[in-house]
């Protein structure tokens, strides 16, 4: 062969998409080329789950306000507190699980993100509900990182398809928590709304005996031969992906922080400010799943390019427009903002796949979490100048990361971020 050309090939005549039976007690990390349908979908069933619970803040917010006294500095802190907790550990954990540490970390970090966020109605001072948001997070941090890999190993070559409905999956579940947890609180009430950890804890059993729980790097020879680690020859591509993503979840954070109390200082009500969440992050996985069909299609680079462009002047006009066309717009803004997740997730595993759990928890964790520290001086600056002021400014830095995917390694053929090695 004169020329191998690799990572992140997603050409559709490579694979056999076969539906594996979970109980055929089959080998968890076999070299069958098939996607194993049934793994993928009961790990993004988890993960679903796990972001379903870690978005019960934002939508409690416009009660947890009053009740404790907030202001949105202290907002903007918890914010950035969660954020913290559930990213900046990942690459640890992702480290651990690349050494086959993870067998309980899946299950455990559902029943842990499960237990904490249904608990933060009960919080009577702010730094109760700082702690119980903290240790939610800590579980968030276990999960995504061999999550993520599982997945991947259980896509096999088409990496990028498992990809997008991981992220799909756990956006559906930041839309489907504020609508389940506003709902708690009206028939529980706020203080009794803890009683939403049960299906949690029932699912993180189902995970326990049914799923996967050893990380493992599937690669073709050609990967593991000519592919460098994060240590090697594609640092500086992963370091853009890295920032590229940074850049990306600030404006969304952003938005998925602060959408609610934005819309009820607005006159929305509760209901619709929490709906209008779950608008923005259904729509964000809806994004992930555009994305895995069109990552076949486009190249991804592209793809990274639009969807940064076309967010910001779409989140620019949700502040600056009234009536129902704010809620097409965010809906819009969020499709396009978490459509870049899936695309950074599988060029980060495939550009490092001896590594792919700590790349994982680098892309998924660490930049997150660096994002997040922007949230604590919006909420500083939204308290001088107005919230919608500081929420305008935000809508600006997807162009800053649009810019870098120019540096991103070139593509030369329909989803396929490559690396040609000649001999």
């Amino acid at each position: 062969m004169n020329r191998v050309e690799t990572v992140f090939d997603l050409s559709e005549d490579t694979i056999n998409l076969e539906s594996e039976n979970l109980a055929s007690g089959g080998d968890n990390t076999g070299t069958s080329s098939s996607f194993r349908a049934g793994y993928v979908g009961l790990l993004a069933s988890g993960h679903l789950s796990v972001e379903l619970y870690a978005s019960f803040l934002a939508p409690l917010l416009p009660l947890l306000i009053p009740k404790l006294g907030l202001s949105i500095a202290m907002v903007g802190l918890l914010a950035t507190m969660q954020s913290l907790a559930n990213s900046l550990l990942q690459p640890v954990f992702g480290h651990l699980a690349d050494r086959g540490h993870s067998r309980l970390f899946v299950p455990l970090g559902l029943a842990v993100t499960a237990i904490f966020f249904s608990l933060i109605g009960l919080a009577t001072h702010y730094y109760v509900l700082v702690l119980l948001v903290v240790l939610g997070g800590l579980g968030v941090a276990f999960f995504h990182p061999p999550c993520a890999v599982l997945i991947g190993d259980a896509s096999r070559q088409r990496r990028g398809l498992g990809m997008s409905f991981f992220v799909a999956a756990g956006s559906l579940g930041s839309a489907i928590g504020p609508v389940l947890i506003v709902s708690a609180v009206s028939l529980f009430t706020l203080e009794g709304s803890y009683l939403i950890v049960v299906p949690g804890l029932l699912f993180a059993a189902v995970l326990y005996f049914l799923a996967p729980h050893k990380v493992t790097s599937q690669e073709h020879p050609q990967v593991a031969q000519h592919t460098g680690s994060a240590n090697g020859s594609n640092a500086l591509p992963i370091a853009i992906v890295v920032t590229i993503v940074i850049l990306q979840a600030s404006t969304a954070l952003t938005f998925g922080t602060f959408v609610p109390t934005y819309l009820e200082a607005n006159g929305f009500s509760l209901f619709t400010s929490g709906a209008a969440l779950s608008i923005y992050n259904l729509c964000g996985a809806a994004g992930g799943l555009l994305v895995g069909y069109l990552s076949f299609r486009v190249r991804p680079a592209r793809i990274l390019q639009f969807s940064l462009i076309v967010s910001a002047p779409l989140f620019f006009l949700f502040l600056h427009t009234d009536g129902p066309a704010k809620l097409v717009l965010l809906g819009a803004g969020g499709l396009l903002i978490f459509g870049v997740n899936p695309l950074a997730l599988a060029m980060g595993q495939e550009l490092a796949p001896r590594r792919a759990s700590m790349v994982s928890g680098l892309i998924m964790g660490f930049a997150w979490g660096i994002a997040s520290m922007f949230l604590t001086d919006l909420g500083v600056a939204a308290d001088r100048v107005g919230l919608p002021t500081a929420m305008t400014i935000m809508t600006a830095v997807p162009l800053l990361a649009a810019v870098l995917t120019l540096a991103l390694p070139n593509t030369s053929r329909r989803g396929a971020v490559q690396q040609s090695v000649r001999p």
